[in-house]
């Protein structure tokens, strides 16, 4: 599938925004709204920010009035519910066939389709037993296996037994397995999506160069918003799909290597139009905009606002270790929680089975890497913390900052 020009890009989200215009219950009632439909000339930055809270406080005002007979069926999803509170989201078909589309034209860069031996890890829940094993030969040979299970043993042992060369699952849970693992001769291509790269698996992956690593961003609400370009390495936006903007706290558009809020337009879901939303996460425009595929890029995503650090006087900082320290103190993997301005909470796992962590050593790393105004009291653990979806949240802040 070609990219589209900016020209049809400006022509699909002008069509969405004049679409919620005129049927959305919230966005009608806004100032720009009532110009718009007066045919009246707005732009973009006309339009507020919509907040995470107000859809999740109110989602039927979100839920649009005379759908067009290609958007096909409405079908109704709800997000992970990590914040404890799952969001009902509604999809039409056409949308879904747009996302489905630019998962599509990603993963061919990457040559999903060429693995013969393919691993999906995937959280047991509802009906799946843990540690349950389905495989599935399509009629080319290929063979997919799917392990209901995060743990790494029966993974790795999995991956090394049938020759692995794909793996599919959470950053977290592959990273496990992939320490596991004594030989990466068959592996040839990892795909994470779900949470943040941790900077430990891409130092392991470093040490494998023949081994790829194709990684994609998105939400339940707006579909695939961003993948690891197969050229560059950067990510680019999923672009048939979403309008992305990378805003500073006052709205401004962030420089090319500043972070800022991730803020997405879906440019195909009339169901349930969400214009300039806020997805609540952290991303860094990068400064490369040689790639033939796009001048557009996103160097990292960083999680969630909601977990930056907040410390007591107020400064919110951006939590980061890097692979070299933990590889040096014998981690396997690790977690930070803060749960108070002045304390953090670090789980782990070591290498070194009879190896033990100190304080003093953690609070080391937590001075040089973070801020000597957090306290850290360390945990070791069997298995990091997840939420109830399976995620490992690496870096997770329990205050709410208002």
């Amino acid at each position: 599938m070609e990219l589209m020009t900016p020209f049809e890009i400006n022509a699909a989200l002008g069509a969405m925004v004049n679409f919620a215009a005129k049927n959305s219950p919230y966005y009608r009632e806004q100032p720009w709204a009532r110009k718009l439909v007066a045919k009246k000339p707005i732009t973009l930055a006309d339009i507020p920010v919509t907040s995470k809270n107000i859809v999740r406080a109110n989602p039927t005002a979100f839920h649009a009035e005379n759908l067009l007979a290609e958007d096909g069926t409405v079908m109704e999803k709800y997000t992970s519910g990590t914040t404890g509170h799952p969001l009902q989201v509604k999809h039409t078909q056409f949308h879904h066939a747009a996302n489905k589309a630019e998962n599509f034209r990603f993963k061919l860069a990457w040559g999903h389709g060429n693995h013969k031996s393919v691993l999906k890890m995937k959280n047991a829940h509802g009906d799946e037993r843990e540690g349950k094993l389905e495989s599935k030969k399509h009629a080319d040979g290929r063979v997919t296996h799917t392990l209901y299970t995060l743990v790494s043993t029966p993974a790795a042992e999995l991956m090394q037994k049938q020759q692995i060369s794909m793996l599919v699952g959470y950053p977290s849970a592959i990273l496990g397995a992939l320490l596991e693992l004594t030989d990466f001769t068959h592996l040839k291509l990892v795909s994470t999506v779900g949470e943040i790269i941790p900077e430990v698996l891409e130092g392991v992956l470093k040490m494998h160069p023949h081994v790829k690593h194709f990684d994609f961003y998105g939400l339940i609400e707006t579909g695939m918003v961003a993948g690891r370009c197969a050229t560059c390495g950067f990510y680019h936006v999923a672009s048939r799909q979403n309008f992305v903007e990378i805003l500073n706290l006052d709205d401004s558009p962030v420089r090319p290597g500043e972070r800022g809020r991730v803020i997405v337009t879906n440019l195909h879901n009339r169901a349930m139009p969400l214009l300039r939303y806020e997805t609540g996460d952290i991303a860094e425009l990068s400064t490369h905009t040689e790639c033939s595929t796009s001048s557009f890029s996103i160097s990292r995503f960083f999680g969630r606002e909601r977990d930056l650090f907040t410390l007591t006087d107020g400064t919110r900082v951006t939590p980061m270790i890097a692979s070299e320290v933990v590889n040096r103190i014998g981690l396997k993997q690790f977690k930070l929680r803060q749960i108070s301005t002045a304390e953090v909470e670090m789980f782990y796992i070591p290498l070194d089975p009879n190896q033990q962590l100190s304080e003093t050593i953690a609070q080391e790393i937590i001075d040089k890497n973070i801020s000597r105004k957090l306290k850290v009291k360390v945990i070791r653990v069997d298995e990091l913390p997840r939420t109830r979806g399976g995620k490992v949240i690496i870096y997770e802040s329990l205050l709410r900052v208002t």
